[in-house]
């Protein structure tokens, strides 16, 4: 039957896995015109000579990603050889971003998070807590989202998504629920991200590198470092703001998703009882891996460099005698898709910072913060962080560089004090958790229980949500702790 169907072009999906072709030609067509239509008509030609085919070439990639069905590698392949021949950069620009991306740490990670599928560990963390929080599925999405989130200030982002994503998964299979079919699985999948990215800003050392890049891009627009918040200041307006919005962002993905006590079948706690019992003692394998993760965790909070942490640790999980599984088998159930776009996607960035398009962005986000209060300026360059960083995919350095070099010079000049003002807009560097063309939110993809459309919706209401209390606890917190509203 497969042999009739293994036709000269694959409408059938029987070698790449994309079944709806109508689907797939509507998006590449849309795609194609799309940059065609900037190409020739060069709207914002002004800005520069490459500008708005770069501007075009980006919407259209984006529009792919997200309609098409297309898994993100071979997009990303296309993205770095079609940008290469275009002109927007030359291929060493390409290959640099290899060494530079997050592939070691992310892929380290991940070798090591697979020992909970490949030891006990998984099955005995998952029954515990469907034993525990199994019989209400609405208190089990909000214990799994706050301890990712509360995980997630102290530890990597990447690590709490990996990690989690993994435990879950044996969750949900536990649970009896089917990738694809389940509101209960998209939404707690969907949420790991979220929660991580919201735990990355809840204290400064959970995502130091975005958080200090945001700081330090405002500083440098300045030219004066003491405008950069220190780690209590940080905490004094980020530490209110997670403990308020977290229980109320999760109830939105919550609501979203429709899950609520019925969402699935919940068994006794002496089902799982018998489940853990079948086990049996916790084993040598078990122990191992976890002091692996431990051992990692605390290298990378003691100053070690992720990737080092990462890939020595990686090395322990799958080496002979001391590791916990088979290297073989680790390799294959690598999330490739997401770790080829890791390597080519952030290229997208220099679509924004290196052909003008930046320049474009910065005439049209000048006159929103002109005018109005502290509050208020607050909020716009909040909200404008929140939107471009998802809008401008995998582009989040170059966002944050371009809403805090065209925000702090206005801020002064208003005479407002861009230490506590433009706080939330730091904060607001990483909410990019609403598209699953998001190379850190496509981690979890190919477990297969969400599509790229479904954290969109209930994404953006979570990221205006937290400019908007960020905003607020910025302007009401600050002068308390400290830090005026004015120069």
């Amino acid at each position: 039957m497969e042999k009739s169907k293994d036709t000269f072009l694959d409408f059938s999906g029987v070698r790449t896995g994309v079944t709806n072709v109508r689907k797939f030609y509507i998006s590449l067509a849309a795609s194609v015109v799309i940059y065609f239509l900037f190409a020739l008509t060069d709207p914002i030609a002004a800005y520069g000579e490459l500008a708005s085919k770069a501007l075009g070439f980006f919407i259209a990639s984006i529009l792919f990603m997200v309609t098409s069905g297309v898994p993100l590698a071979p997009i990303a392949l296309l993205v770095a050889t079609l940008g290469t021949m275009i002109g927007f950069w030359p291929w060493s620009t390409v290959s640099g971003k290899l060494g530079s991306s997050q592939l070691y740490n992310m892929m380290g990670m991940l070798i090591v998070a697979s020992g909970c599928e490949f030891t006990p560990f998984g099955r005995r963390v998952s029954y515990w807590i469907l034993k525990k929080f199994g019989q209400k599925p609405v208190r089990m999405v909000i214990f799994v989202g706050i301890s990712a989130a509360v995980l997630s200030s102290v530890i990597s982002n990447v690590a709490i998504i990996i990690l989690y994503s993994s435990v879950i998964n044996g969750l949900l299979e536990a649970m009896g629920e089917k990738p694809g079919e389940s509101r209960i699985g998209k939404a707690i999948m969907c949420i790991i991200p979220m929660c991580a990215c919201v735990g990355g800003m809840a204290l400064f050392c959970g995502s130091p590198t975005g958080n200090g890049a945001s700081l330090s891009f405002m500083t440098g627009a300045l030219g004066d470092e003491s405008y950069a918040a220190n780690f209590a200041q940080w905490a004094c307006i980020s530490v209110p703001t997670f403990l308020v919005a977290i229980v109320p962002c999760l109830l939105i993905y919550i609501k979203y998703f429709r899950v609520n006590n019925q969402s699935c079948v919940c068994l006794p706690e002496e089902h799982y009882d018998a489940l853990l019992k079948e086990l049996g003692p916790i084993g040598g394998s078990e122990i191992r891996w976890v002091i692996y993760v431990v051992a990692m965790v605390t290298a990378m909070l003691l100053g070690m460099k992720g990737p080092y942490a990462a890939l020595l640790f990686a090395a322990f999980t799958i080496f002979p005698v001391i590791g916990v599984a088979k290297s073989g088998d680790v390799i294959k159930k690598l999330p490739w898709n997401a770790l080829i776009a890791i390597c080519i996607l952030p290229l997208l960035g220099n679509l924004i910072t290196d052909t003008g398009i930046s320049d474009w962005v910065s005439t049209i986000v000048n006159p929103l913060l002109e005018h109005g209060s502290p509050f208020t300026f607050s909020l716009i360059a909040a909200l404008i962080m929140a939107i471009l960083c998802n809008l401008l995919v995998n582009a989040m350095m170059g966002t944050m560089a371009l809403v805090m070099t065209v925000a702090a010079p206005i801020c002064v000049s208003l005479g407002y004090n861009p230490t506590i003002v433009l706080l939330p807009a730091a904060f607001a560097g990483s909410y990019f958790w609403c598209m699953g063309a998001n190379q850190y939110v496509a981690i979890n993809k190919d477990y297969g229980w969400w599509e790229m459309r479904d954290p969109i919706v209930p994404g953006f209401a979570v990221a205006i949500l937290m400019a908007i209390m960020s905003a607020a606890a910025a302007c009401l917190l600050g002068p308390v702790f400290g830090m005026p509203l004015y120069l």
